[in-house]
């Protein structure tokens, strides 16, 4: 909870980094959170059939979607690569591939360009 926590406190800080741990722990609460409000509005009859969620989901979504990129940007200074790499979520499958990858790189021990080694 504490990643989580952290990260929507530095929802615009696209300087700095974030470690792996931080980074998917951050990204394993958030896709219960959607999971939760999700299930919640269809047990209740408040989402859209067609597409299996309502508008608290979605408020959600929006509302953590700087958070999240400013996450990922993040995570990319923490392996070394320059936040420009997050206009991959642009690109259908291959783009989100990539961006996978990147996150699943070990980050720099010591200090790199971008500042610090986090925990």
């Amino acid at each position: 909870m504490h990643a989580y926590l952290q990260a929507l406190l530095h929802y615009a800080t696209f300087q700095g980094r974030t470690s792996r741990k931080g980074y998917w722990l951050f990204l394993l609460i958030h896709l219960l959170i959607l999971l939760v409000l999700s299930f919640g509005e269809r047990h209740f009859a408040l989402a859209n059939p067609e597409i299996g969620f309502g508008w608290i989901t979605t408020l959600y979504a929006l509302a953590t979607l700087l958070p999240v990129l400013a996450l990922q940007v993040r995570r990319l200074h923490d392996a070394n690569h320059a936040g420009w790499w997050a206009w991959l979520n642009l690109l259908p499958v291959i783009g989100q591939l990539a961006l996978l990858a990147f996150a699943l790189l070990k980050g720099s021990a010591d200090q790199n360009r971008y500042g610090p080694a986090t925990l």
